[in-house]
């Protein structure tokens, strides 16, 4: 029948999107906040056959039912700027587009842009909690000078 034909070739495929997953991660693995991905797997049910000793379930393959990222702590390294940071532990960097846009990143490689701003390589600005005159802090987010 065809459907062994499939469920063979569903098998080839999602071994083929495996890879790919496999494959950005190695691609991947050096760059700086990089987030590797973990892939979930489904077997996919088909049709159910009456037997002998009742109903026999039938599988049709295997799909690929996501990719997550995994969010684990990553190694700290000494860099010889200033301005790179690291997080310790879960949480993001709050970035922010001249638009107001906010976007949220792992990344730490920070640099002064010509207005004093502290910025990613893309131009988004760091948002931080600020600081009144007496050292309290502020309640609202806004780009870091």
């Amino acid at each position: 029948m065809l459907t062994s034909l499939f469920t063979g070739v569903s098998g080839m495929n999602t071994h083929m999107d495996e890879l790919s997953v496999i494959g950005h991660n190695i691609a991947n693995m050096n760059t700086y906040g990089f987030k590797g991905s973990r892939s979930y797997f489904a077997d996919l049910l088909s049709q159910s056959l009456e037997g002998i000793s009742g109903p026999n379930q039938i599988g049709a393959g295997v799909e690929m039912s996501g990719v997550v990222k995994t969010f684990t702590q990553g190694a700290f390294e000494t860099t010889a700027s200033p301005l790179d940071l690291a997080l310790d532990g879960s949480g993001f960097f709050v970035m922010r587009d001249l638009d107001g846009l906010s976007y949220y990143s792992r990344f730490g490689g920070f640099q002064m842009d010509q207005n004093g701003y502290l910025v990613d390589p893309n131009g988004l600005r760091l948002q931080g909690y600020g600081v009144d005159s007496e050292g309290n802090l502020l309640s609202s987010l806004d780009s870091l000078l």
